[in-house]
């Protein structure tokens, strides 16, 4: 007994898994050859089958003997199933001689085919950064459903894929209705990603806008065919402000307490998960004291938070405040604008954002934001000493030019140029406005001399207190 499998073009004896695959839609056709390969007539005769004795009933008609030598057929054709299907046939002869004794010979065959029909698929996901490519660490969109004409709705699982089984070949819609944008839906707040960017099917987004406010994306497939390209991305724009403030009115004196406040404000549409922010001073000019909110680490002039929102999050539209306290070192009079700098950072690198906040189920992901700088700076002050704006030297046909701009002299008397620690202008060099928190523009010409010895401004105070500050050479 042979038993076989039409697979479309031709009759193929599978007689081990998985046979030939049939897709959904073709009717599977089984045939059965029953030959007496015996010398005598066999009388009578059976064909059975493991799944199909109703159909073989039916649709075959069985000899009542069968001839040495001879054979017959029985064609069946049957429902499809999925995935893998096994039969086993079984024929039976009888034969009785003359003296009564009875012989039954019989065979059996298996048959197999695998029920496989075209599937197309076959994920959802969140587009952080919004370029239309699955990057790596863009989470799946869990509890989203997807449609199609003729067929069951699917569901996303929770690492967002969605797929139909079993399909003919032909041309589908997969489609995510409208409600599933509404409040309450799992895709409120988000909006189609760019189609088809990169050279990828396989990493790029398909979704188009679909008739009231709906999402699809069409597929061609053919008989058997697998396509898991179909997949849908989504946006929801992420940003955030960052500022950075004196709260210390300026100047201030050393050993003043001096604060700054840094404010995070999110602008964007989805919630900041993890917040770190980097804080970065002058040493020389400030000694950190405490912050509101307390740093990971203080490492020389780097104060570092991991996340300023504690085990929170901030939502949109929400801001944090972090006040920082140091105390005033020295006097910045010969900084730019007079100031020493602070800046605060809020990385791109461990910025963590969530699209649907504590309570859903998307994972939080890296942040596309770049790093963001905001910077402020303080005066200080030393009140034994002179706010100058500017120092320098120039060398003239005359000699080097000492040239300095004061911004106070409410403590000042006058200034002497030294060289060599001593002193090259013959007299005190008085302040123009000693005493007056006003200032004055002062130039001085000395020979040039033939050493390479540096220039000093020494400030002279109303007190008799003295303060150097070095000019270098010309």
């Amino acid at each position: 007994m042979e038993k076989f499998v039409w697979d479309g073009t031709a009759w193929v004896d599978a007689d081990t898994p998985p046979g030939p695959t049939l897709v959904i839609g073709t009717n599977p056709q089984f045939r059965f050859v029953v030959t007496n390969t015996g010398n005598v007539t066999l009388s009578p005769v059976t064909l059975t089958d493991s799944v199909y004795n109703a159909l073989i009933g039916a649709q075959c008609t069985i000899p009542a003997s069968l001839l040495a030598g001879a054979s017959f057929t029985c064609t069946i054709t049957t429902t499809w199933t999925q995935g893998q299907h096994t039969n086993t046939a079984t024929a039976t002869g009888t034969f009785i001689d003359g003296n009564g004794n009875t012989q039954t010979p019989s065979d059996t065959d298996l048959a197999h085919y695998f029920g496989g029909g075209g599937m197309i698929g076959d994920f959802i996901w969140w587009d952080v950064n919004g370029n239309g490519i699955q990057d790596p660490g863009e989470p799946g969109i869990p509890g989203v459903t997807v449609t199609l004409a003729g067929y069951p709705p699917v569901v996303t699982d929770a690492n967002g894929y969605y797929s139909f089984a079993n399909l003919p070949a032909g041309t589908y819609l997969p489609t995510i209705p409208a409600t599933e944008f509404l409040p309450g839906g799992p895709l409120f707040g988000f909006a189609l990603s760019p189609v088809f960017q990169g050279p990828n099917p396989a990493v790029d987004s398909n979704g188009v806008p679909g008739p009231g406010g709906s999402a699809q994306a069409p597929v061609t497939i053919g008989a058997g065919q697998t396509d898991t390209t179909i997949d849908f991305g989504f946006v929801k724009p992420t940003n955030y402000a960052l500022a950075k403030s004196a709260v210390t009115v300026g100047p201030v004196t050393p050993g003043s307490a001096v604060q700054f406040k840094i404010t995070i404000a999110n602008t964007g549409q989805t919630w900041i998960d993890m917040l770190p922010v980097v804080d970065t001073f002058d040493t020389t000019y400030l000694a950190y004291v405490s912050a509101s909110v307390a740093p990971f680490s203080v490492v020389g002039g780097t104060i570092t938070w991991l996340d300023v929102t504690g085990a929170g999050q901030l939502a949109p539209g929400a801001s944090i405040d972090v006040f920082v306290n140091f105390i005033a070192v020295a006097d910045t009079t010969l900084l730019p604008n007079s100031k020493t700098v602070n800046i605060a950072v809020v990385p791109q690198q461990g910025t963590m954002v969530d699209p649907d906040g504590p309570t859903g189920g998307i994972p939080p992901a890296p942040s596309p934001v770049p790093d963001k700088t905001a910077e402020d700076g303080i005066q200080i002050i030393n009140p034994t000493g002179v706010a100058l704006a500017r120092a320098g030297l120039t060398v003239t046909a005359e000699g080097v030019q000492v040239s300095w701009d004061t911004a106070d002299e409410s403590a000042i008397l006058g200034f002497n140029i030294l060289r060599g620690g001593q002193a090259v202008n013959a007299e005190l060099i008085l302040a123009a406005t000693p005493g007056a928190r006003l200032g004055a523009a002062y130039t001085f010409v000395h020979a040039a001399a033939t050493d390479t010895q540096g220039y000093a401004l020494e400030i002279v105070g109303l007190d008799g207190r003295t303060k150097v500050i070095e000019l270098g050479q010309p």
